[in-house]
């Protein structure tokens, strides 16, 4: 029998020959195009017999794989970091990992639905990435074609995806300059998926551009969230992953730099949660069925639907993990302090009142002086029995400057990218640890305006996820 995917090339070399003058420009891209669709797809047991990965880990910013039970559910969570000079963008990298993760195990398991939902602030076209673990190219982030069949464009992982026929949505901003996603992806959308005669790239791949009033201030769609729900892994499958980010897909030149955004970042992956999971794909419903219209879209978050924030059911919390969605409620529009709807104010307010000795350590692209980040500052000023570190970009203006710098210790123009925070309580009996991450600024327009969202993670005693996002902040204090 001959293999298909022989069949596959000898149709693709038919659709460039075919293709038009080799003049036109537009043509040419699409040969371009057409040639990358030759890139291999990597199976299921390349992924579980690979040690590659591990390799990556010993040399990068990377944690081991923790497991831990949350409501009766084994589940799996692994955290990614990014710090000047490393070799390799492991936080980026990710969101291409998991894409081709989820097609091994589509092509492991055809009779069942894969989907992949990504939403993403800004997005890069021209970014390559190693995808294939049985290859040197595996996991490098370039702004070229590296690996030939092993790497590819972020954007192209979602077309073959697609391909193979997994129900894959994108939502992106990209809010000043589309940089050519859109005339990209809809070169793709007539051809047909693998092994097909009559399904097509288009019933698998939708995508949404945001187009809100006030896109590059207080009108982004800000978030930076992969949602899966089954992909192949090392040693075992897995099932409902969500991937946060503080990363945009930003541009990277040819030795793996993000081009002017050279900071720390950090991402974290959480498996086996299905409550988590479906949150999380509750809010991104919210965002694609209002893509045109901000008004609508706050709306939705605050009001209507199933899910909302007047009901109180659009966030989620469990023993260990709590989401958070905004806009936040319209009544506390004009100082974001709201102790209900911001985790932030929530958690700050519960240690004032506790007066536990604590510790809290903010690693912060932007912390702004306005009604949120004066009114963080104040609530902080009345706690006594409180450590306070923060590594703040630069970009937070001297507002900021001045007033953090009177805590304990402030890395000003600190190299980071982060929405981050660490806090460790000493409670009778126990010590408690948080983490927060996500995509939200310390800003009021973070929670007031944009579409964001925030993770935290509450640890008893234990606090592995507390200690690597410590060792995330340090990254950012010692570049300073």
């Amino acid at each position: 029998m001959i293999n298909p995917r022989i069949i596959f090339l000898i149709l693709l070399i038919g659709l460039v020959t075919c293709a038009g003058d080799l003049t036109n420009s537009n043509n040419r891209d699409i040969i371009i195009q057409d040639f990358e669709e030759s890139n291999i797809v990597v199976s299921n047991t390349d992924y579980e017999n690979s040690d590659t990965f591990d390799h990556i880990a010993k040399n990068n910013s990377l944690s081991e794989p923790y497991s831990l039970v949350v409501n009766g559910q084994d589940v799996k969570v692994k955290i990614y970091s990014f710090k000047p000079y490393d070799s390799l963008n492991t936080v980026t990298f990710k969101y291409c990992d998991l894409i081709n993760r989820a097609i091994a195990y589509k092509e492991k398991n055809p009779e069942l639905e894969v989907q992949i939902k990504f939403a993403i602030y800004k997005i890069e076209r021209d970014l390559y990435i190693g995808f294939n673990p049985k290859h040197d190219s595996y996991g490098k982030v370039r702004g070229y074609d590296h690996g030939e069949e092993n790497s590819e464009k972020l954007i192209l992982s979602l077309i073959k995806a697609a391909k193979l026929k997994i129900h894959t949505r994108l939502i992106y901003h990209n809010p000043a300059n589309d940089l050519g996603i859109v005339d990209y992806l809809q070169v793709y959308m007539d051809d047909l998926c693998f092994e097909s005669v009559s399904e097509y790239v288009r019933d698998y791949f939708s995508y949404k551009k945001i187009s809100w009033i006030e896109g590059t201030t207080y009108g982004q769609q800000h978030n930076k969230f992969l949602l899966i729900n089954y992909h192949s892994g090392n040693v075992a499958d897995y099932s409902n992953s969500v991937y946060i980010s503080t990363a945009n897909v930003d541009p990277h030149n040819n030795y793996g730099r993000p081009t002017g955004r050279e900071w720390v970042q950090s991402g974290i992956m959480i498996s086996g949660n299905y409550g988590l999971y479906t949150a999380y794909e509750h809010y991104f419903e919210k965002i694609w069925n209002n893509n045109t219209n901000r008004s609508a879209f706050w709306n939705a978050v605050r009001y209507e639907g199933e899910y909302n924030h007047q009901s109180e059911s659009l966030n989620y919390t469990d023993d260990v993990f709590s989401a958070y969605f905004f806009p936040i409620p319209i009544t506390f529009y004009e100082s974001s302090w709201d102790t209900i709807y911001n985790p932030v104010a929530k958690l700050i307010n519960e240690i004032k009142n506790r007066e536990y000795e604590s510790n809290l350590k903010i690693n912060m692209y932007h912390l702004k002086t306005d009604t949120f980040g004066l009114r963080l500052y104040n609530e902080l000023k009345m706690i006594n029995n409180i450590n306070i570190e923060s590594a703040i970009h630069k970009d937070s203006k001297n507002g900021a400057k001045n007033l953090f710098i009177q805590f304990d210790e402030l890395y000003w123009a600190a190299p980071t990218h982060a929405k981050n925070y660490t806090i460790s309580e000493n409670i009778p009996g126990s010590k408690v640890y948080y983490s927060i991450t996500g995509s939200t600024n310390a800003k009021w327009d973070a929670y007031c305006s944009k579409s964001n969202n925030q993770l935290v993670i509450k640890e008893i005693d234990n606090h592995y996820i507390h200690d690597i996002f410590v060792e995330n902040f340090n990254y950012a204090s010692i570049g300073n």
